[in-house]
This record gives C-alpha cells, sequence and structure tokens, in this order.
C-alpha cells in the first residue's frame, strides 16, 4: 500500500517490530531523498505480514553476503536507494509474472490493497491513516472500487435488508 517514492526510501532502522515506519521518500527526477511523505500527513506506520517480514530479512542477508553490510536502504541499485522509477516498476511487473499474479502496475496493486481493507471491515480511519491519505475522501474518491460480480453485491444487498 506505500507509494513507489516511499518504498524507494525504506531503511531497515524503518522497521519497528511488524510494522514499517514511511517517514521519507525519493523525489522524483533525480532521486533525492527528502525527510518527509507526500502532502501533509506525517509519518505513519504500516503493518507488515510475516511474508514481508521474511523477504526483508533475505535482503538484508544478500546485501550482507555481497559485503554491502552498511547499506541502509532496503532497496538499492548500485549501493544507494533504488531512485530509478522504471527499474522499479520492471522489477515489479518481473515479480508478479512469477508469481502468476495479474497488475497492471504498482499504482493499481496500492488501489488494490486500499480496496481490500476497506472490502474487508478495517475502519475508513484507519485505512486513510494506513495509506497517507490526510481525508477520507481522498480514499473513498480514489482509491474505493467495488470489485464485486453484480450477482455478489446483489446478494449482499439482499441479506443486508432482509
Amino acid at each position: 500500500g506505500l507509494r513507489l517514492c516511499e518504498i524507494a526510501s525504506l531503511r531497515y532502522e524503518d522497521i519497528d517490530d511488524d510494522e514499517i515506519i514511511v517517514r521519507r521518500m525519493v523525489r522524483y527526477p533525480g532521486g533525492e531523498i527528502i525527510d518527509s511523505t507526500k502532502g501533509t500527513f506525517g509519518d505513519r506506520r504500516v503493518p507488515l505480514t510475516p511474508k514481508a517480514l521474511e523477504l526483508i530479512d533475505i535482503a538484508r542477508k544478500k546485501q550482507k553476503d555481497n559485503g554491502q553490510e552498511e547499506i541502509q536502504y532496503i532497496f538499492v541499485m548500485t549501493g544507494g536507494p533504488i531512485h530509478l522509477y522504471l527499474a522499479i516498476q520492471k522489477a515489479f511487473a518481473k515479480y508478479c509474472k512469477q508469481l502468476d499474479i495479474q497488475q497492471r502496475g504498482p499504482h493499481k496493486a496500492r488501489k488494490t490493497y486500499i480496496s481490500e481493507l476497506l472490502d474487508s471491515g478495517i475502519n475508513i480511519n484507519t485505512v486513510r491513516s494506513v495509506a497517507g491519505h490526510k481525508d477520507e475522501h481522498t480514499t473513498f474518491n480514489n482509491y474505493c472500487y467495488d470489485r464485486k460480480t453484480k450477482s455478489e453485491r446483489n446478494a449482499q444487498i439482499i441479506a443486508a435488508i432482509q
């Protein structure tokens, strides 16, 4: 559910138990790291799944095995944070293909993540906070999609009014 510019600037020090603290981003173009996130929302905490924590640990070990122990960033390219938007998109597409996941791009994955949280009944203020939106209007107007089929929607409506 993070923005690409936030993912590119993640450091190992941002991990706090089972959460990641989003506190900076890479400004495109140019790759400058700025100590704030998009908008005025500020730092936010996003829960990490056990699988995400496992993959981050693998990345850290791989960097260590390659003699790159001093690297602070989780996602790196030539020793520094990955700052090429296209490189991130290509990696995303590669891994989606390997996992047989049909995705149109990283931003679509962000929208799917937010819609899944809403579909799962997560409180809108929690979803807004995790997504880094200042208010719920941004979340609802730009990221909330009904992913159910017509028959699923109709069954839900009927069940709600009976």
